[in-house]
Formats: structure tokens, C-alpha cells, sequence
């Protein structure tokens, strides 16, 4: 059964080979990892945004992949259209709409390949397509969803896109500003003073012309129960906070596992939510399914401290009515980008702690 019991093997790049998934008109190039004794479910990995390609950041879908090996899993990593060597042309990353075209033709060709039970495995604004992807096929048995953004911004927005009086308390501490005598650090100052001003321009162009419909309600919010509206296309986000320092934990024990689905939206004129509708609708309804989902972040990320501000909100409820479905799992340090060496280790041990309680056979 896969995920079952220690694993006796990892693999090697000779157990891989360099695949072609058609995509519409176009090819995803990815790299098929074989298992000696594949079990039942395999696993599509889907890598963070910003020209990350199929190995994961500090080859993160590598030592996975090839780990998992070992316990059965035979695994895809692929890189997105007109990344690395697939075809095709780079698009720009929108939180509120993930991309459907890869995660769609992946599950799909592995089914082709008479694996018709997916695991999905995503980082930051890949677990955010993850998420979506779990929500909406039938084929994927669980999710592995490794700091996900927890609202939406756009590239470059997440300290800007906060409320202002928020913005304005990070910013004016007195560490920050004496951090200011940093030629880097008043750049990035004033980035983030920009993105305000844009957003701000961006409200108030909104309310002169006329009122936007009404709050988004959780069905509409939830990106797997509707197409992805047309227009143009934000960017993902990009710098953090200019030196905010740690946010105080919300409710909950700290470094421990919760479990539980669904609150809170974002974009231009929604009202701001720590913890968006957009990524908890999906969780409510993989909760109620009965599929498994892991929810993974350093105790100091960013994300995960958006979280804590956020939990009462939504997650918190979600956790106790999933009991055993969706959990939270965090460890000391920071997760996103990988930033410290010893953090790939602990997320490989972290994920086949989850896969040995959550088998999905």
C-alpha cells in the first residue's frame, strides 16, 4: 500500500526518465520518477511561482521525489508552460485564479499511464494550484500543501495590500526606520510605500465608479466552483515586509498538529480578511469528502503568522470539524524559500510522518 511502513530505497536519476505532457497545443517538459514496488497513487508535484522549475527550490521535488520512491510512490514534476523546457508562454500568476492547464493535462497523462489516484504536492503559489486541483478532480486522494499564501496580493503587494493602519505600524517602528540608514532597505521602504499609493489610487478609482456588486460570497470566492474570470493578470507576490519582525500567534498551541476545511477573499475592492474565502472554501470542501490535506509552514513565515492573525476567522473552525482531515502541521524556522539547510530534511520527515497516518491506499 503506498505510504505504508519505512522507507527501504530511495531512488536515483536512473530511476528517472525526461517525459513530454501534452498541454493543449503545447508540451510540459517533467521528469517521471519510478518506483521499484509502485503502489496505487502517485504523485504530481507542483513547484512555487517566479521561474521555478520542476526540481523545486533547492531541489526540494528531487529529495521528495526520490525519497517516496522508496515507499511505493511513483511521482511527476513538471515545469509550467513556457518554464524551463516546456513550450509554450510564461503567464502571469493570479492567487485568486490558479492556473487549471497543467495540474489538468498531468493528472490526466498519468491516468494515460494507469495511475488514477493523485497525490498532489505544491510550494507557495504551487500549493495554491494544489489546493484548487484537489478541490475539483475526482482522481486526487490528498494534498500536501507546503506554505501556502493564505490571501491574495499581487506581485510585490503583501506588505502594501495590508490595512493601512497595519501597513503604518510595521513601518514606522523605530527598528525599521533606523534600518533605514541601508541604501537596500530604503529601497525597499520605498517599493512598499508605492504599492500603497497604488493601491489606495486603485480604491479610490474604484469607488468613483460606483459600487463593485457587493461582497464576494464563499461560492463565488472559491475558485473550484466557478472559471476563472477574463481581464488582465496580476503577479504573484515578491518582497517581504520591510523588516516587520514576528507577528504575535493567533489562537492555538504553536508547533503542534490541528486538524479541520474554509474564510476570507482578496482583491482589489474586497474587504481584507488575514485568511481569504479562496483558500478556505476549497479546504471546507475537501474536508467534507474526506480528503486528506497537509498543511505545512515554518513557525516563522510569513504566511503562517497571516494565519495566526487570521484563524478565528475561519481555519480554526475548519480544523475542528475536520478533525483528522485537514491538519496543520508548522516546525521551528522558516519553510518559504527554503531559506535555512536543514529545513529540506525536516519537511521530508514531516511529509512521511503525515503519509504513514494518512495511507492513502
Amino acid at each position: 500500500m503506498s505510504g505504508a511502513g519505512p522507507s527501504p530505497a530511495v531512488a536515483t536519476t536512473l530511476d528517472e526518465e525526461r517525459v513530454l505532457v501534452p498541454c493543449g497545443d503545447e508540451l510540459l517538459s517533467g521528469v517521471l520518477t519510478r518506483a521499484a514496488d509502485p503502489g496505487p497513487v502517485g504523485i504530481l508535484f507542483l513547484a512555487g511561482r517566479w521561474s521555478v522549475t520542476s526540481i523545486g527550490r533547492s531541489r526540494l521535488f528531487v529529495h521528495l521525489a526520490r525519497r517516496l520512491a522508496g515507499r511505493g510512490f511513483a511521482s511527476l514534476r513538471l515545469d509550467y508552460l513556457g518554464l524551463g523546457e516546456s513550450t509554450g508562454r510564461e503567464r502571469r500568476w493570479r492567487l485568486e485564479a490558479p492556473f487549471r492547464e497543467e495540474p489538468d493535462a498531468a493528472v490526466a497523462w498519468l491516468a494515460g499511464r494507469g495511475v488514477e489516484r493523485v497525490l498532489v504536492v505544491g510550494t507557495c503559489g504551487g500549493a495554491r494550484l494544489a489546493l484548487d486541483a484537489a478541490a475539483r478532480l475526482p482522481a486526487v486522494v490528498g494534498a500536501v500543501l507546503l506554505a501556502p499564501p493564505v490571501r491574495e496580493y499581487a506581485k510585490g503587494e503583501r506588505t502594501s495590500s495590508l490595512p493601512v493602519a497595519e501597513f503604518l505600524r510595521r513601518g514606522l517602528r523605530p527598528a525599521v526606520l533606523a534600518g533605514l540608514a541601508d541604501r537596500r532597505a530604503r529601497r525597499r521602504y520605498a517599493h512598499h510605500l508605492r504599492g500603497l499609493a497604488r493601491r489606495l489610487r486603485r480604491r479610490a478609482r474604484a469607488r468613483l465608479a460606483g459600487p463593485p456588486g457587493g461582497r464576494t460570497s464563499a461560492a463565488s470566492a472559491d475558485p473550484a466552483s466557478q472559471a476563472p474570470g477574463p481581464g488582465p493578470q496580476a503577479p504573484g507576490p515578491g518582497p517581504q515586509a520591510p523588516g516587520p519582525g514576528p507577528q504575535a500567534p493567533g489562537p492555538g498551541p504553536q508547533g503542534s498538529r490541528s486538524s479541520g476545511p474554509g474564510a476570507g477573499g482578496q482583491t482589489t475592492g474586497e474587504p481584507f480578511e488575514w485568511v481569504s474565502r479562496r483558500f478556505l472554501g476549497p479546504l471546507e470542501r475537501l474536508a467534507e469528502r474526506g480528503v486528506p490535506v497537509l498543511v505545512f509552514f515554518g513557525e516563522d513565515d510569513a504566511y503562517y503568522r497571516e494565519l495566526c492573525r487570521g484563524r478565528a476567522g475561519g481555519f480554526d473552525d475548519l480544523l475542528a470539524r475536520g478533525a483528522g482531515v485537514v491538519e496543520l502541521v508548522t516546525v521551528p524556522g522558516r519553510f518559504h524559500a527554503l531559506a535555512q539547510a536543514d529545513i529540506g530534511p525536516v519537511t521530508l520527515a514531516a511529509v512521511e510522518d503525515w503519509l504513514t497516518r494518512h495511507p492513502l491506499a
